[in-house]
């Protein structure tokens, strides 16, 4: 019995062990698919290729892999074209599978970098016997980096376009592609403009595609005329082709042809102007030549020229008719032809339409062109009215001054009518007019002068500067035309400025001494100056020493300036009454530098017998209080 249970309980260890190794778990080997992508900087403008590599890193193999690559709605100009949805039944276990997406960028977009969102979908191993559906979401980057712009562009041209006037000429107009690529749906058009010219077949052209650098013809058959004049035509090619995405282009084309023969018989008559250089603004007197050059006589012969420029007239001789021209005869016809003033320089043509008679009792009919050419302009004589100057009565203006304002004007060129002179001041400037603002002057004759006048009231708190004015001169031309002229009149007010002693007192000096001077100086006047320096002027009587002058600065009205200034009376000066002169210099409102002077009455005595000498280094007592409140040195 102890046998049979130990038997039993090996088996059941056995049995429990045997199921242990069976739900053993796969290790874990997530993630087990690796994308790595190649070829992301992409060219705007083109077809790019991406290089896409599924690594299996796991250690089982995976199934139904579903890879699909879409365009966020945040990336425009970008679209996926081919290779973006891929399927794969089994990847192994450290294999890898490549793919290839081909994505088009549009040529408008700017370069810089995008994304493209990447899902992928697959059956993984989890465990022995277990499988789970995987599914995972990427942003795959990419950059725009340059961009490829193909031109698109062809060309039309007539392959021997060498016609025959009286008959159907073939036309081939050679097509071709100058540009960098394939263009398609190909659609032609050749029209005439002429009236002598007609496309009768093949006047429409197409054709399926035409490679870069490659040409092809669009033939068509013209008509010419019997009566077109021989000479140099156009054509007008229209072609219409489409890009590889689908892309329209349109461009038109002066195709050129020659007419250098004709089917009609030998009877031509000549037509040319004798000197075809013009004057603008004037009427010019021309000659024009008719010659039959042809085999046989001609009659009545009539001959029609016509500007179709609006600035050249025939005034005179614009159609002419002979009854006979022999072969080889010619006549000359006067002719005057007007062109306009305004006729730029250049070349124009006249249209000319002549008919006649041959021999044979047969009509013809023939148009040409003369070429004329503007050389020159006449100028005509025109009305100016300038202002050649202006004054004021009184200089300089200062607040306060009633003054007049005198404008001359001068008349140049042609006689004016009506001139009117008005001027125009700013009120807020305290400048005021005292008498009409418009003056009428009448006619002025070529070259004759005249002056508006006008009287003008400076008020008396107006600061020292420039104020401007606007005088405004209106007049009719010799021709009636109105003109105006308008010119900027300035007036310069300088402000008052009076410098004043006060505080002088009674000033007693002995023969050969030295004084010391203090006072107060005043400015009265309206401006403030600047730089004023205040010193002695040496002279018979009084002498300069080292402190007969004192730097002040600025100085403003009404704001008395005390100053300190030493001066010595000369040996052997009379004794009695002496004029002290005082040299005061300073620079106002523009920076100019002034000079007054003021004067004081000394009073020379006889030296005393103790002089007081004594100079103090400071400058006395304003002069260190002055320092003392930062006014002054």
């Amino acid at each position: 019995m102890k046998r049979e249970r130990a038997s039993m309980l090996i088996l059941v260890i056995a049995i429990a062990m045997a199921s242990q190794i069976l739900m053993v778990e796969a290790p874990d080997y997530l993630p087990v698919l690796r994308i790595s992508t190649d070829d992301v900087y992409l060219t705007a403008g083109e077809e790019n290729q991406i290089k896409f590599t599924l690594t299996n890193v796991g250690s089982w193999s995976i199934y139904e892999a579903k890879i699909s690559l879409s365009v966020p709605a945040t990336t425009p100009g970008i679209s996926l074209l081919d290779g973006y949805h891929q399927v794969y039944n089994q990847i192994n276990d450290g294999a890898s599978k490549t793919f290839y997406t081909q994505v088009y960028v549009d040529e408008d977009t700017p370069l810089g970098a995008y994304s493209l969102t990447l899902q992928a979908t697959y059956m993984q191993k989890v465990q022995y016997g277990v499988e789970m559906l995987e599914s995972t979401t990427l942003q795959i980057g990419i950059v725009v980096d340059s961009v490829s712009k193909l031109s698109y562009r062809m060309s039309a041209e007539a392959d021997n376009p060498v016609f025959t006037a009286g008959a159907d000429n073939q036309l081939n107009v050679k097509l071709e592609n100058l540009g960098d690529a394939t263009v398609y749906e190909i659609d032609s058009t050749v029209t005439s403009t002429s009236p002598y010219i007609v496309v009768l077949q093949g006047a429409r052209f197409t054709h399926t595609s035409l490679d870069a650098n490659m040409s092809v013809l669009h033939p068509a058959t013209v008509r010419v005329s019997r009566n077109t004049p021989l000479g140099v035509y156009t054509l007008s090619e229209t072609v219409v082709y489409e890009d590889a995405a689908g892309q329209t282009y349109f461009e038109s084309f002066v195709v050129g042809i020659t007419v250098n023969s004709s089917t009609l018989p030998n009877p031509l008559l000549s037509v040319s102007i004798g000197d075809p250089r013009l004057i603008a603004g004037a009427e010019n007197p021309v000659t024009v030549n008719l010659v039959n050059i042809g085999d046989e006589g001609l009659s009545d012969v009539e001959v029609s020229l016509v500007s179709a420029s609006p600035y050249i007239a025939i005034l005179e001789g614009g159609r002419i008719n002979i009854d006979e021209l022999d072969p080889d005869e010619g006549v000359a016809m006067d002719v005057v032809i007007a062109v306009s003033r305004s006729a730029p320089v250049g070349v124009y043509t006249l249209s000319t339409s002549s008919s006649y008679q041959g021999s044979d009792s047969q009509g013809y009919m023939e148009a040409s062109t003369l070429g004329v050419s503007v050389e020159s302009v006449k100028v005509p004589v025109q009305t100016s009215v300038v202002m050649r100057s202006y004054a004021t009565s009184i200089d300089p203006v200062r607040p306060g001054d009633e003054l007049e304002l005198v404008v001359e004007l001068e008349c140049l060129g042609s006689d004016a009518h009506d001139v009117k002179a008005a001027l125009s001041l700013d009120p807020l400037t305290g400048i005021s007019t005292m008498s009409p603002t418009l003056v009428s002057l009448g006619e002025m004759d070529a070259g004759e002068r005249s002056e508006a006048k006008f009287d003008l009231l400076v008020s008396g708190n107006v600061r020292a500067g420039q104020y401007p004015g606007i005088a405004s001169i209106t007049y009719l031309d010799a021709d009636g035309v109105p003109r105006s002229l308008r010119e900027t009149v300035t007036l310069s007010v300088r402000g008052i400025v009076e410098f004043t002693l006060i505080n002088a007192g009674t000033v007693s000096v002995g023969v050969g001494e030295s004084k010391e001077l203090e006072a107060d100086m005043l400015l009265v006047g309206t401006e403030s100056v600047q730089f004023v320096n205040i010193e002695v002027v040496e002279d018979s009587v009084f002498e300069r020493t080292a402190e007969s002058d004192e730097y002040i600065g600025a100085v403003d009205p009404d704001s008395p300036i005390p100053f300190e200034v030493w001066f010595r009376v000369a040996d052997g000066t009379d004794v009695g009454e002496h004029t002290l002169t005082l040299k005061i210099t300073y620079q106002d409102d523009l920076n100019q530098e002034h000079v007054e002077t003021l004067r004081l009455t000394v009073d020379v005595e006889e030296p005393s017998s103790q002089s007081d000498m004594q100079s103090s280094s400071t400058g006395g007592f304003w002069v260190w209080l002055r320092r003392l409140l930062g006014l002054g040195p």
